[in-house]
């Protein structure tokens, strides 16, 4: 696929995962780095996906600064979401690409699946009670940083603490923007990426003019309806991962 033609098929991609997240407030990066995965090398992707994604979390951050920094979540997850962060740069940078994308694969159809998880998970009582912030804040960090999914994770520690929308919400953008921030200056100084900087400032404007559309509608659209879309969806482009993967492994 010529240049420009892998340019205007990001920004689009890109354009739709923005508007989907002001919507219901995720699904930003499981729907855009698979998608960008199919026709961009992996790395390329992932900081293509990164980049927006910030921007997008560390305004939901600012805005609700007090909330963040007095809230239990911050304190429990913040340590175990750095430290996996950090871990899934090095791995970002030492795997190679066929194995990234089966991992990808792989997350993306746990991630379809964890919903199915959580309705199990009512058992363990109806009050707000921090459980598992530091194992799965780290696993959070890490796929975060290594694939841009690091929201099953979260979600998980979210159901297990039986945590409010609220609460919810922000244990999401912290884990994107604590994640994203170690993962693209860390990228940036250390690993090499063939993307312009041209490219990547078209994808945050893109981004954040679906986001902006999308935040006006929130709530106006059958959250039901969109997570058995984004079930389907992600089945998909599990496999898809899967065949790419295989692909780059029997290329010479």
């Amino acid at each position: 696929m010529p240049y420009t033609d892998q340019v205007v098929v990001s920004l689009t991609i890109l354009f739709i995962a923005g508007l989907i997240q002001g919507i219901f407030g995720m699904g930003f990066a499981m729907i855009a780095t698979p998608m960008l995965g199919l026709f961009l090398d992996y790395r390329v992707a992932v900081i293509l996906a990164a980049v927006p994604l910030w921007f997008i979390a560390t305004r939901y951050i600012l805005q609700r600064r007090h909330y963040v920094w007095e809230s239990q979540v911050t304190r429990s997850l913040l340590p175990g979401i750095m430290i996996g962060s950090l871990a899934g740069v090095v791995l970002y940078g030492l795997l190679p690409v066929g194995a990234n994308y089966a991992l990808l694969g792989m997350l993306l159809l746990v991630s379809a699946f964890v919903p199915l998880a959580l309705r199990h998970l009512r058992w363990i009582g109806r009050d707000t009670s921090i459980r598992g912030s530091k194992p799965l804040g780290f696993l959070a960090g890490v796929t975060e940083s290594l694939m841009n999914v690091g929201a099953p994770f979260i979600l998980l520690f979210s159901g297990i603490s039986n945590l409010k929308r609220r609460q919810q919400m922000l244990a999401l953008n912290l884990c994107f923007a604590v994640g994203k921030s170690i993962q693209i200056v860390l990228i940036t100084l250390f690993i090499p990426v063939s993307v312009s900087w041209v490219h990547v400032g078209l994808a945050v404007i893109s981004s954040t003019i679906g986001f902006q559309f999308g935040d006006r509608f929130g709530g106006q659209w059958s959250e039901v309806q969109f997570r058995r879309g984004l079930f389907i969806f992600l089945l998909i482009m599990a496999v898809a991962m899967g065949l790419r993967a295989l692909t780059v492994a029997t290329q010479p």
